[in-house]
């Protein structure tokens, strides 16, 4: 795989994991995530995703993945199956993001357009209607770790139609951006188990831990 080839340091400092060779110059969000992490696309390799859901968010990329950026395709490549590392999941989201010239708020909008489609399918669909919020916020913690490992999920209510849910990571597996990636997933699950009047917003991000609060009736 070409992941593991050889680094293109371009005079990189010694505090910086440069890209890949082949990943070019344009992918700022990902280079900018992978510097802050101890090892690059290889740091936490205990923390995984499943590879379901990880091809899900490639193929939703803009076009299909018939249109997809290589570096897109080569960070979550086709077919995998079981696991992928979250790392490398979470750096495909971002690659999207800069291989489509998204801004931001652009990149939010389709994740959040994808998590609805997804809840659409057949499969979520049909599950997601056994859910209510109250019943989404009690198996929240089971329904995160069959998608996630080496992170860690806790939802607790916090009065009528309120919850506060807790995320637990390694130090800064997750952005402020890819944290708000995940305010949108989490709402479009309120959403779909019924909720009305959703709304789900970051109040606190760590390099450890982000917390959210979700309010619908």
């Amino acid at each position: 795989m070409l992941l593991t080839g050889p680094w293109d340091t371009g005079g990189a400092g010694p505090d910086e994991t440069p890209l890949p060779a082949w990943m070019g110059q344009r992918f700022v969000r990902v280079q900018d995530y992978l510097d802050a992490l101890p090892s690059g696309l290889d740091s936490y390799p205990d923390c995984l995703a499943r590879s379901g859901l990880a091809q899900s968010f490639v193929e939703a990329a803009p076009r299909g993945r018939e249109w997809l950026d290589p570096v897109v395709a080569e960070l979550v490549p086709a077919p995998v199956r079981g696991w992928v590392p979250e790392v490398r999941f979470l750096s495909a989201l971002l690659a999207v993001g800069d291989a489509a010239g998204m801004t931001d708020d652009q990149l939010l909008s389709w994740n959040r357009e994808t998590n609805h489609a997804l809840y659409r399918g057949l499969l979520y669909r049909a599950l997601m209607a056994m859910f209510s919020p109250a019943a989404l916020i009690e198996r929240a913690p089971g329904r995160w770790a069959s998608f996630h490992r080496g992170t860690s999920l806790s939802v607790v209510p916090d009065g009528p139609g309120r919850a506060v849910g807790v995320l637990s990571y390694p130090p800064r597996l997750f952005t402020p951006l890819l944290l708000q990636c995940y305010v949108g997933a989490f709402a479009a699950g309120f959403e779909h188990a019924r909720g009305h009047d959703v709304t789900v917003e970051l109040s606190s991000t760590g390099e450890r831990e982000a917390r959210f609060l979700a309010r619908w009736r």
